[in-house]
């Protein structure tokens, strides 16, 4: 099964005015979630943003704040996973900051467009 990968840009919290540490990039990346505590379960979901510590995803689990994530991005001939925590919840919106991993967004961003399926 090959996924398309879209790159949308820059967030508008990269304004001069951010507080950020750390840009975010938009994308709409189809991701999948382990379910924690069920062997070989995943959940589909999207990552939205995109930033050097963390990401902003839609999925369809039911973790709260505090608690351990592991995605799963996977491209043409790669996977890519990244754990973290569950930062903040709403509804099915989840901010996750990456754990002991920093990772840069930019070579992901050019590797995932490269990697685009058109």
């Amino acid at each position: 099964m090959m996924l398309r990968w879209t790159v949308i840009g820059h967030c508008r919290e990269m304004d001069s005015n951010s507080t950020r540490r750390y840009p975010r990039f938009r994308l709409h990346t189809p991701v999948f979630i382990a379910v924690p505590g069920s062997a070989n379960v995943v959940v589909p979901g999207v990552v939205s943003k995109l930033s050097r510590t963390g990401m902003e995803i839609y999925a369809g689990v039911n973790l709260q704040p505090g608690e351990l994530m592991e995605v799963e991005l996977r491209a043409t001939g790669r996977t890519i996973r990244v754990a973290g925590v569950v930062c903040n919840r709403t509804g099915f919106c989840f901010g996750l900051e990456f754990c002991a991993l920093r990772i840069e967004p930019r070579p992901l961003v050019a590797r995932i467009n490269r990697d685009c399926v058109r």
